[in-house]
C-alpha cells in the first residue's frame, strides 16, 4: 500500500491536480492583491484629494496647452520660453474670466429683488391653475386625507384637564384651585448679553483671507504642475514607462508618444468647442435680456464637461431667470428652446464632425466614472470625470499593465469578431452568429464573412483543441452551431451587397473592382469568382456527391467543410460533408465511388494526421482529384508538407478563396474537355 500511495502521488493526474491546486491558489491570492491595492488606491485618492485634485487638473490642463507649446517650439521659440509665456497667458487669462465672474455675480445678487414680483406672478398663476382643475382639487383633499390618517386620531384629541377631586387630596394639602401667592415661583427669563472685543485690523484682515488660502493655494500647486510638466514633457514620459515595467522600450515610447498627442489634440478640440459653445450660449442670452450672461455662458461651457445632467445644470439658472425678465412666457421659453437646439446640434451634428463619432468610453463607463469621482472629490470631481478616465482609458491601451482600464470602460468591443463567433459557438448559439453574418452580408460579401470571421474563429478553437484546452463535446457543440448557421445562412449567393458598384456582371469581370472600399475582400473572398450554371455542367458533376469537402481530423474540421460546402454550392458546386475517419467505409459506397474530386480540409497546425489521411484517400480513390486544404497552417507549413507529397505539390491550399477558385478551374477545365470530345465524335460521325 505505501509503494502503490507513492506512485499516485507521483503519478500524472496526481501532478496535474496540484498544479491546479497551485493555480487556484494564485489566482487566489492575485485577487486579494489587486482588491487590496484597488481599496488602498481609493482611500488615497480620497484622503489625499488636497494633492490629487491640483495633480489631475494639471495634467489636463497641461495637455490642453502641450499643442500650443508644440507650435511655439515649430517657430523655433526655446522651451523654456515657450512654456512659460504659454502658461502665464492662459493663467492671465483665467484671473480676467474671474474678474468678469465677480462683477456678473455682484449685479445679479443686486438684479435678484426686482425679479421677486414678476416670480410671484408666475407662482400664483401656476398654482391657480393647478387648483382650478376638479382632478387636481381631489387628488389634494385625497392626500389631506392620507396624511391625517398617518398621524392618526390621537394627535386631533386635546388633552384633558388634571383632575381636581378633594377625594383624592392627601390630607393638609392646597387645593389646586386656591394656591398661595407666596408659593408662586418668579418665571421671568433674566436676559444675558455677550460682548466680544473689537477686532483688530489683522483679524478682520485674517477673516477675510481665510476663505481665500485653500483656492489660492490650490492654484499655485496648479500653475507650477503645469509649467513642471510642459518642460519636462519628454522625462515624465520616460519615467511613465519605467514606471509602468515596459519592456521593448521603443515600442512603448512610440505608444505613448501617440497617447499623449492623441489626448492634447482631443481636449484641446473640446475645450475650443465649449468655450465657442459658451460664448453663443451668452450672446444669445444678451439678446434674449437675461442677467449675467457671461456668467451663464461660462457655466455652460463647463458643464459640458459633465455628462448627462451637465446639460441640465447649466439651462435651469438662465431659464428660471429668464422668466423672471418679462411678465410673459416668451422669454422662458425662447431661452429653454436655446439650450435644447444648441445641445442637441453640439452632441449630435458639430462634436461628431470635429472629433469623430465617440469619445473612447462606453455609455457604462461614463455613469460610473461621474458617479465615482463625483463621491471622491465632489463638484471638482464631477467636472474633471470625463477627462481622467479618458486618460486612464488611452493610456491602458497601450501600457499592457493598465490595459484592464481599458478592457472596462473603452468603447471598443471586449471581444474581437472572431472571439465573439468562437465564443458564441462554445455556447451554442447559433442564432446569434447567424444575425451577425446577416449583419456583415449587408456591407460585404458571405465569403469575405467566413474568410475574415468563421475561419479565423475556427482556427482559435482548433489551437484550443490541440492545446487541450477544450473537450471533444466542446468541438461536437462548435461544429453543430456552424452546421445550423450554414443551412440558416444557405440561400445567400455570395455577391457584393446591391448598393455598391461591384453587384452583377461588373463583378464577376472584376473590372471596377479596386473601387471597392475594403481592398482585403479582394483577396480572401470569392465574390468575383464567377458561379457556374447547372445547366452547362456534365450531368456527374451535377450530383451532390461528386464533390466531397472531408474532414481531415476533429469535429472543428467538419465545421470548416460545411463552410466550404456553401461557399461552393454558392459558386454552383453541389459538394458533400463526410468525416476522414469513415473515408474508407464510405469509399465502398456506390455515392462514393462516383466522387470526381476530392477536398480534404484540415483547421489544425499539426499536419501529420492530414498528411496519413491523403495518403489513403489517394490509394483507394485514384479516379477523384485531390485538393488538401490547410487553413490553419501558414506558407511555409503548406511548403513543407507539400515538399513532403510532391506528387500533390500543386493542390495545397491555405485560403478559402484559392480553394473555391481552384475547384472552380478544376470543374470548368473538365467541361471543356468534355465539350471538345463531344465535338470530337460529332465530327467523325
Amino acid at each position: 500500500m505505501p509503494q502503490s500511495t507513492a506512485h499516485d502521488v507521483g503519478s500524472p493526474a496526481s501532478q496535474i491536480a496540484v498544479g491546479a491546486r497551485r493555480s487556484a491558489s494564485g489566482i487566489r491570492t492575485a485577487t486579494a492583491n489587486m482588491v487590496i491595492v484597488t481599496a488602498f488606491t481609493i482611500a488615497a485618492l480620497y484622503y489625499g484629494k488636497a494633492v490629487f485634485i491640483p495633480l489631475a487638473i494639471a495634467v489636463l490642463v497641461a495637455f490642453v496647452l502641450s499643442p500650443i507649446v508644440a507650435i511655439l517650439r515649430r517657430l523655433k521659440l526655446p522651451r523654456i520660453v515657450a512654456a512659460p509665456t504659454v502658461v502665464v497667458a492662459t493663467f492671465a487669462l483665467l484671473f480676467s474670466i474671474g474678474v468678469v465672474l465677480s462683477d456678473q455675480i455682484r449685479d445679479l445678487a443686486e438684479d435678484l429683488p426686482r425679479f421677486e414680483y414678476s416670480l410671484r406672478e408666475k407662482v400664483r398663476a401656476i398654482r391657480s391653475t393647478l387648483t382650478a382643475n376638479p382632478a387636481m382639487e381631489r387628488a389634494a383633499e385625497t392626500l389631506k386625507d392620507l396624511q391625517s390618517e398617518l398621524k392618526g386620531d390621537g394627535d386631533k384629541q386635546q388633552p384633558k384637564a388634571p383632575s381636581t377631586d378633594s377625594s383624592r387630596l392627601a390630607p393638609g394639602r392646597l387645593t389646586p384651585a386656591d394656591p398661595p401667592a407666596a408659593q408662586t415661583p418668579d418665571t421671568t427669563p433674566i436676559p444675558v448679553e455677550i460682548h466680544y472685543p473689537n477686532p483688530s485690523p489683522i483679524d478682520n484682515l485674517l477673516s477675510l483671507l481665510s476663505p481665500l488660502i485653500e483656492p489660492a493655494a490650490m492654484l499655485a500647486i496648479v500653475v507650477v504642475l503645469v509649467l513642471f510638466m510642459l518642460m519636462q514633457k519628454e522625462e515624465l514620459r520616460d519615467r511613465f514607462i519605467r514606471l509602468t515595467g515596459a519592456t521593448d522600450m521603443q515600442r512603448a515610447t512610440a505608444a505613448m508618444t501617440d497617447a499623449g498627442q492623441r489626448l492634447s489634440r482631443f481636449f484641446l478640440t473640446m475645450t475650443v468647442l465649449n468655450v465657442a459653445y459658451g460664448l453663443f450660449i451668452s450672446l444669445a442670452l444678451w439678446a434674449l435680456g437675461v442677467p449675467a450672461p457671461v456668467l451663464w455662458g461660462i457655466l455652460a461651457a463647463l458643464m459640458r464637461f459633465v455628462p448627462i445632467v451637465g446639460s441640465f445644470i447649466a439651462a435651469a439658472f438662465p431659464v428660471v431667470l429668464a422668466a423672471a425678465v418679462t411678465p410673459g412666457w416668451t422669454t422662458m421659453l425662447l431661452a429653454l428652446g436655446l439650450f435644447v437646439i444648441s445641445e442637441a446640434l453640439m452632441g449630435q451634428v458639430i462634436e461628431p464632425l470635429v472629433q469623430g463619432k465617440s469619445t473612447g468610453l462606453s455609455p457604462f463607463a461614463i455613469l460610473i466614472a461621474t458617479a465615482f469621482w463625483t463621491l471622491l472629490w465632489g463638484p471638482v470631481g464631477l467636472l474633471l470625470a470625463i477627462p481622467i478616465t479618458l486618460c486612464l482609458v488611452v493610456i491602458g491601451q497601450h501600457v499592457d499593465n493598465l490595459n484592464f482600464i481599458h478592457v472596462m470602460l473603452g468603447d471598443e468591443p471586449a471581444f474581437s469578431l472572431q472571439e465573439r463567433f468562437y465564443q458564441r459557438t462554445l455556447a451554442g448559439d447559433a442564432t446569434e452568429i447567424t444575425e451577425l453574418a446577416e449583419q456583415h452580408i449587408k456591407e460585404r460579401p458571405l465569403s469575405c464573412y467566413y474568410s475574415e470571421i468563421a475561419i479565423g474563429a475556427l482556427r482559435l478553437a482548433q489551437i484550443d483543441a490541440d492545446g487541450a484546452l477544450i473537450e471533444t463535446e466542446h468541438m461536437e457543440r462548435i461544429e453543430r452551431t456552424v452546421e445550423t448557421m450554414v443551412d440558416n445562412l444557405w440561400e445567400y449567393p455570395d455577391q457584393f451587397p446591391k448598393h455598391t458598384k461591384q453587384s452583377g456582371d461588373a463583378v464577376a469581370g472584376g473590372d471596377d473592382l479596386d473601387e471597392y472600399n475594403d481592398v482585403d475582400c479582394r483577396i480572401i473572398g470569392t465574390a468575383d469568382l464567377p458561379v457556374l450554371q447547372q445547366h452547362e455542367l456534365a450531368d456527374s458533376w451535377r450530383q451532390p456527391n461528386s464533390v466531397l469537402c472531408v474532414a481531415a481530423h476533429t469535429p472543428i474540421d467538419r465545421a470548416a467543410a460545411h463552410v466550404l460546402s456553401q461557399v461552393l454550392y454558392a459558386h454552383g458546386i453541389s459538394a458533400e460533408v463526410v468525416d476522414g475517419g469513415n473515408i474508407q467505409e464510405h469509399g465502398s459506397e456506390h455515392s462514393a465511388k462516383r466522387a470526381r474530386l476530392i477536398c480534404i480540409v484540415s483547421v489544425s497546425a499539426q499536419l501529420a494526421p492530414t498528411r496519413y489521411l491523403a495518403r489513403r484517400v489517394a490509394r483507394r480513390h485514384k479516379d477523384a482529384a485531390l485538393f488538401i486544404v490547410l487553413l490553419g497552417a501558414d506558407e511555409e507549413k503548406a511548403a513543407a508538407f507539400a515538399d513532403s507529397y510532391p506528387e500533390m505539390s500543386e493542390r495545397v491550399i491555405v485560403n478559402l478563396r484559392d480553394t473555391t477558385s481552384r475547384i472552380i478551374a478544376h470543374v470548368s477545365s473538365s467541361n471543356l474537355a468534355r465539350a471538345d470530345r463531344t465535338a470530337q465524335i460529332s465530327v467523325l460521325a
